[in-house]
């Protein structure tokens, strides 16, 4: 794959920042925020990830406010959302979130699953859609 496509985790577990940094490190370029204020941040700064990993639970701001401030921006409305969690969602629960996030993975994940979502979800150029 590519190496100028960029991969936003917002992860604040640092062996799991490690071991998707590590999953990814060989394809793509990997940006690593530890909650989802600095993730904010760093897009503010004008950065566009092709693609964002986020824990669902996070510490300082809930991701589900991040996840829901993205999908209605117009910059980062099209971009691909990988959400990772240690608890299982109800059905109901993933139906809200259907609209909002392109994959959920309940921990512990397969590697290869996770790895051929985030391909296939590129590939697709799903992330590379802009706003008007």
């Amino acid at each position: 794959m590519k190496k100028d496509v960029e991969i936003l985790l917002v992860i604040d577990n640092e062996p799991m920042q490690q071991f998707l940094n590590t999953l990814f490190f060989d394809k793509y370029n990997v940006v690593t925020m530890p909650n989802a204020v600095d993730a904010f941040r760093w897009l503010e700064e004008g950065h566009f990830p092709s693609l964002i990993i986020s824990d669902l639970i996070m510490p300082v701001m809930d991701n589900k406010c991040l996840i829901r401030n993205l999908k209605i921006s117009g910059f980062y409305r099209y971009t691909p959302i990988i959400v990772l969690s240690s608890m299982p969602q109800s059905e109901e629960c993933l139906m809200e979130w259907a609209s909002q996030i392109d994959a959920y993975f309940t921990k512990p994940f397969n590697p290869l699953q996770l790895t051929f979502s985030v391909d296939h979800l590129l590939s697709t150029n799903y992330g590379t859609q802009t706003a008007a």
